[in-house]
């Protein structure tokens, strides 16, 4: 369903708008976030740049905001660690906040978190969560972790 409404599908029957147009029609007002994540081949910032397509500056802006710059901070090359293709050296929950910073970067209105979160630990889902990291977004959540609809991203 997820792929439908973010336009990469295409329904079997009916339609699907989104912000009053088809939701193929809307693609750069959607954004995506899977429950597991890979990532390109490059460095973190690279990676961070490719997936939201902000500017340096809402991107060190995002990385405040969730956390991933103070992990980026203990790294020995920063923002220019280099990641293999799908970004094998880093856990489940640090590629997901990776995409999570990106998704805050890009400033989209509608996103569609398909368990974004399910691979933090429980005190970094609870940080997340306690801020309101899309204040303009349509934001579509599915959790199986006992976030309610309460929670706030």
């Amino acid at each position: 369903m997820a792929g439908v409404t973010a336009g990469l599908l295409e329904p079997e029957q009916g339609a699907i708008w989104v912000l009053g147009r088809p939701a193929a029609a809307g693609r750069s007002d959607i954004l995506y976030i899977p429950q597991d994540v890979q990532l390109f081949e490059g460095t973190l910032f690279g990676n961070l740049s490719l997936l939201s397509g902000a500017a340096h500056d809402a991107i060190l802006e995002a990385a405040e905001a969730t956390g991933l710059a103070d992990w980026i901070a203990r790294l020995p090359m920063g923002f220019n660690t280099i990641l293999p293709p799908g970004g094998s050296t880093l856990s489940s929950g640090q590629r997901q906040l990776v995409i999570l910073t990106a998704a805050v970067a890009a400033r989209r209105r509608v996103l569609l978190l398909d368990e974004a979160l399910c691979h933090l630990d429980r005190l970094a889902q609870q940080r997340l969560l306690s801020q309101t990291l899309f204040p303009d977004a349509i934001v579509i959540s599915v959790s199986h972790n006992g976030l309610g609809p309460e929670a706030e991203l």
